[in-house]
């Protein structure tokens, strides 16, 4: 799975928030009542820029994942990191990740996979998901 550059994000980052900083630092110095101001302006600096960053962030990776796979019902079960049959491997792993460990079996007429998620101890997983020929067939999942 290929990785996504956020070269693009840090620097539409940047143009908005040095603006920003700059109208705190401004307010900062003007100001006659303390230093308050600059740690409230940074706060709301920190706040709106963690927004901004998570809104481009999933629209890229919506757009990305429509690219992807084509079909708006897919896009959304993945960015609500959902798991279903018949969903591919690959579909599972931009909804849920990679998985901590694989169990491979290999049999005559299919290839047989268990993705491990959620570790709880040695060999314990609260989540075990089986793939068939590279698809979800089922799932074991423990609270």
């Amino acid at each position: 799975m290929a990785r996504r550059r956020t070269n693009g994000i840090e620097a539409g980052l940047l143009v908005v928030l040095i603006p920003i900083a700059f109208v705190v630092w401004i307010i900062g110095k003007v100001s006659d009542a303390g230093a308050w101001p600059v740690v409230l302006g940074i706060a709301i600096v920190l706040i709106v820029g963690t927004v901004l960053i998570k809104r481009i962030q999933t629209k890229k990776r919506i757009a990305y994942l429509l690219q992807k796979y084509g079909d708006e019902v897919i896009v959304q079960r993945i960015m609500q990191h959902s798991f279903w049959q018949g969903q591919t491997a690959p579909q599972l792993l931009d909804s849920i990740g990679n998985p901590l460990g694989v169990d491979k079996k290999v049999m005559a007429s299919r290839n047989r996979e268990v993705w491990k998620y959620n570790s709880r101890g040695r060999n314990r997983y609260a989540l075990r998901i089986t793939l068939d020929n590279g698809v979800v067939i089922s799932w074991d999942q423990k609270n």
